[in-house]
């Protein structure tokens, strides 16, 4: 019986690899590191245990790492356990092939059905060795049946990311310990930008990225103060969005910052001013102490500047040309994060207008000339029955009845197009059910949906056709006159066929040349997807709108 594990299954691929690659980023040593990342390793795959295994090069032989990551212990065979993993290990170093459970070789189902008799059911080895001569090999085990063949890709990706890191190191041991402290702290370096960059990818918020990014360039690269600061137009001034120890220095934000933005945006190029409270031609940093060398980038977005990223050489350690450089590249990032922020808005306010006209196009066409006609029959009705003309005023009331009727119906089109895409929250048979509930059935039409079980649609036509489906609905709803309506999706041959059905007042297709704006984009979208879309309708009959799409294979 599989047993359900707790891992957070919203975590995809990509959310464990980032967050593996945290860890070593944060640590200041691979060795270091080995606990917090086994213990990453085993919360994304569910492991009841890892053991990690190292070949020790003065004595030639593998070693078991001694602080493995154990959900469970083995009472009474711990030493039995890892001796026959250790073989495992070796095994597979010795082939240069991963060993698994699901698919054992016979070679190796001895030492797979001894193990298996100690409680670990399933068991994955992967290898590893580089040119350097290191080898070692990561051990996963559960003491129940689980669907490797399901989590081998994920285990395969993390096991990649951790001896990559591994081959970063090119000794276990190295004599030198400020050589190897360089060497990690460039290791370091290459995975935080890794991490950068993906924070970036995932943002929201650019401020808070921006105070995130700042505090973790000054872990890596000690500051005396830095700080990020966006040039606001409606204000024409810069602001402070993200800083660190600016309240160690008050005086510093107001005109030396203010001097030194302008300095950058004039250079228009990186600015580095080599011990500023010395600099006879900047005086006003002489009781500034404690600043040493400043360095500020451009932040460019589109070619202009927006902003200026500013950094304050620590008073304990100087600033190489490596880090220079390293820094010139997270700027990059940082005006990149910026510039998808700025186009964000510009599409979101884009967004946001053409909402805005839509809706005032349609209350003008629609609402506003139902609500004219409504006027006008109530008018008549009231001239009606002053005059006591009973037929006439019965008239009156059945076109205003209908004409409210039809305003009700427009209503609750607006407001449903006004809520999220339903696309975002369901598939495409969940949002027409939706879209069927909320608008016609409430409008008192009957509605029907139907759906083949061979119709899988592929992703990448769902939106367009459901703007298709939801257009020929909206046409149906507004002038249609029906009482029921029926939406079709069937699969014939390698033709996806789609129809929208009413049994409302029809009309003659051939006197309608071109259709309206609708009818227009509805062919687009169709002849876009690969397809076609035709009309059948005559007076009296209904109408049904029918798409048909070339199933496409690879």
């Amino acid at each position: 019986m599989k047993k359900e594990k707790t891992q957070n299954n919203q975590f995809s691929q990509i959310d464990w690899v980032h967050k593996l690659t945290r860890v070593f980023v944060q640590s200041k040593s691979l060795k270091n590191a080995f606990p917090s990342t086994l213990q990453v390793l085993g919360q994304a795959t569910d492991a009841d245990s890892i053991f990690l295994f190292l070949l020790q090069k003065k004595k030639e032989k593998l070693i078991d790492y001694p602080e493995n990551y154990l959900r469970f212990s083995f009472p009474g065979e711990s030493s039995k356990v890892r001796n026959l993993l250790k073989k495992l290990a070796q095994r597979a170093i010795n082939d240069g092939e991963v060993i698994c459970s699901a698919d054992p070789q016979a070679a190796h189902q001895q030492l797979l059905k001894k193990l298996n008799s100690m409680g670990l059911l399933n068991i994955a080895v992967f290898p590893w060795s580089c040119v350097e001569g290191n080898q070692g090999a990561l051990i996963f085990s559960w003491r129940e049946e689980i669907d490797l063949d399901k989590k081998f890709p994920l285990i395969k990706t993390l096991t990649e990311r951790f001896f990559l890191a591994l081959k970063s190191h090119e000794k276990f041991v190295v004599q030198d310990k400020n050589q190897t402290a360089d060497l990690f702290h460039r290791v370091r370096k290459l995975y935080f930008l890794y991490d950068f960059t993906y924070m970036i990818s995932k943002s929201k918020n650019l401020s808070k990225t921006l105070r995130e990014g700042l505090q973790r360039i000054v872990d890596l690269i000690p500051a005396e103060l830095a700080t990020i600061h966006l040039w606001e137009n409606k204000e024409k001034k810069f602001h402070c969005v993200a800083s660190y120890r600016i309240n160690h220095f008050p005086q510093v934000e107001g005109k030396i910052v203010k001097y030194l933005l302008n300095k950058v945006v004039t250079q228009d190029d990186l600015l580095i001013i080599p011990n500023v409270k010395n600099n006879s031609s900047f005086s006003q940093f002489s009781h500034l102490k404690s600043l040493k060398t400043y360095i500020g980038w451009p932040l460019k977005a589109s070619g202009s500047v927006v902003g200026v990223f500013s950094f304050f050489e620590s008073s304990q350690k100087s600033i190489s040309a490596e880090d220079i450089s390293f820094l010139s590249t997270i700027v990059d990032h940082l005006a990149i994060a910026i510039e998808n922020e700025q186009l964000y808005r510009r599409a979101q306010q884009a967004t946001i207008e053409k909402e805005r006209h839509r809706l005032a196009r349609e209350l003008h066409d629609g609402l506003s000339q139902s609500l004219y006609s409504l006027q006008l029959f109530t008018a008549a009705a009231q001239e009606y029955l002053k005059l006591n003309e009973k037929e006439k005023l019965k008239v009156a009331l059945e076109e205003t009845r209908k004409i409210t009727n039809q305003c009700l119906k427009e209503m609750r089109l607006m407001v449903y197009h006004l809520r999220p895409g339903p696309l975002l929250r369901h598939n495409l048979t969940e949002a027409l059910q939706q879209r069927l509930e909320e608008v016609e059935k409430r409008a008192g039409i009957r509605t029907k949906l139907w759906v083949a079980p061979s119709f899988h649609l592929p992703e990448s036509l769902v939106p367009d056709l459901y703007r298709i489906i939801e257009e020929a609905l909206n046409n149906s709803l507004r002038h249609a006159g029906a009482s029921s309506v029926e939406v079709i999706l069937d699969k014939k041959g390698p033709n996806f066929i789609v129809e929208v059905k009413d049994d409302g007042h029809g009309f003659d297709p051939l006197l309608v040349k071109e259709g309206g704006q609708g009818l227009i984009n509805m062919r687009k979208r169709a002849e876009e997807l690969g397809g076609d879309l035709k009309i059948i309708s005559s007076p009296g009959k209904g109408t049904t709108v029918r798409i048909r799409l070339k199933e496409k294979r690879d």
